[in-house]
């Protein structure tokens, strides 16, 4: 059986399910082992169960035993009317998953060959969980978020996660086949499945428009531009995102802070790369309907375009570093875009520094120039020769600015975006600290 959930959220009113006793009833925020993360059980002092799924908002109870008991614990819960002990009422710390990147602040994204504006960009989550030292996820049942670029609706928050040790979060993009076929009529106002608060929604047809993003995008050479618009939905088609937690914030009893998980999207990547979308052949529009081959590849794109880092976010005493926040490329400068294959790793870019066109030449320019060397008599590249990999051939010990040899041969340069230690000793932890050790 699944482990108890405890600090689940009703999703009809957010209320923290606690662990309750009335007679010999027990309410616990325990998943049903068979039934999935949306439903709960009722347990009583004695043992019996009750199955109560939340769908639609409304409360079903198929008892076994002790109905009376178990229904009015289930409203005394839901009516916040239950008074807890001391130790219910202890929290874990909150959560806050934040979202950047240039089609959630709808501003344009320029490239050597392409310009894009966003004008939409929204988006529905569900099924937050946690998982622990043992692999197992915990599940916050009832819990779903709302994104939109245009309203500025670029977080959200949980009040309070499990307590325990954790070392990944993951969530979904889209919702399960038994939300998507909810009557639109069943959701409270002011709840993020509402379509009157999130407009994705297919209406009469039914279900839910997991993401939808739109815009036009120009083709600089030919001066063409086109309209895009791709709505991700239907049963199946939902994204998961998942980050590693921090060796230090996985204790989530020692942590004093919000832990903030920074899903950065870089969405230019539809347009971009080997095995992305052209709109201008045909491919600037979907709904997602059965046998569409353009949903697979915004599926695809949209997965490729994520980056997380989960980090702390306003610090107590003694806490780790807050979390930096992402930086987008300097107003009028072009982005510089690096396709990779679908099969290699990310690579987590500084992210107060964005790549441009500008900055990578002026970074080959100097990686050629001596003026940074002392004398202003040897470039980087002096010593790492492109034509060998960027190595020092021939030589047992590299020459310095004085003319003599030193104690190590120039190491090749390769790969360097995935490492996370450089020089041959590794006192390098980025290659921002690498790349001023030498001329310093």
């Amino acid at each position: 059986m699944a482990r108890p959930v405890r600090h689940s959220f009703h999703p009809l009113n957010g209320f923290p399910f606690q662990p309750i006793i009335h007679g010999n009833c027990r309410l616990a925020s325990r998943p049903h082992p068979n039934k999935g993360p949306e439903n709960f059980e009722v347990e009583s002092v004695s043992g019996h169960r009750i199955f109560c799924p939340v769908a639609g908002y409304g409360w079903w109870c198929i008892s076994h035993n002790n109905l009376r008991q178990a229904f009015l614990a289930i409203c005394l819960t839901v009516a916040g009317l239950c008074v807890h002990s001391a130790a219910d009422e202890e929290r874990g710390p909150s959560l806050n998953i934040s979202f950047s990147g240039d089609a959630l602040e709808l501003s344009p994204t320029v490239f050597e060959h392409l310009e894009i504006r966003w004008t939409r960009a929204d988006f529905l989550l569900s099924h937050l969980a946690v998982r622990d030292s043992s692999g197992e996820w915990l599940s916050l049942p009832g819990w779903y978020g709302f994104i939109s670029a245009g309203e500025q609706r670029r977080e959200v928050s949980i009040s309070s996660l499990p307590e325990g040790e954790f070392d990944r979060i993951r969530f979904a993009i889209g919702v399960d086949p038994a939300t998507n076929k909810l009557d639109p009529a069943t959701i409270p106002a002011d709840h993020p499945l509402n379509p009157s608060v999130n407009n994705l929604h297919w209406g009469w047809m039914g279900g839910f428009i997991f993401a939808a993003l739109e815009g036009h995008v120009l083709h600089k050479k030919t001066g063409h531009e086109l309209g895009f618009s791709y709505h991700l939905a239907n049963d199946g088609n939902e994204l998961w995102i998942e980050t590693e937690i921090p060796e230090q914030l996985r204790n989530l009893r020692s942590i004093d802070g919000t832990l903030n998980i920074e899903v950065t999207l870089q969405l230019e990547e539809l347009f971009l790369g080997s095995g992305s979308l052209d709109p201008f052949a045909g491919q600037s529009s979907t709904h997602s309907r059965a046998g569409d081959p353009v949903t697979g590849i915004l599926k695809s794109r949209i997965k490729r375009a994520v980056r997380t880092e989960a980090a702390l976010l306003n610090p107590g005493a003694g806490s780790p570093a807050a979390v930096v926040r992402k930086s987008r490329a300097p107003e009028g400068h072009t982005r510089y875009f690096v396709d990779l294959p679908d099969h290699f790793p990310r690579i987590n870019f500084p992210a107060d520094n964005p790549l441009t066109t500008a900055g990578v030449e002026l970074g080959r320019q100097l990686f050629h120039d001596p003026v940074l060397s002392k004398g202003a008599v040897q470039s980087c590249a002096g010593c790492h020769d492109v034509r060998a990999a960027f190595s020092d051939p021939g030589r047992a010990f590299s020459i310095g600015v004085d003319g003599l040899p030193g104690l190590r041969n120039a190491m090749p340069l390769f790969n360097l975006a995935w490492s996370d230690s450089f020089f041959w000793d590794g006192r390098a932890g980025s290659l921002r600290e690498q790349s001023l050790m030498p001329i310093q």
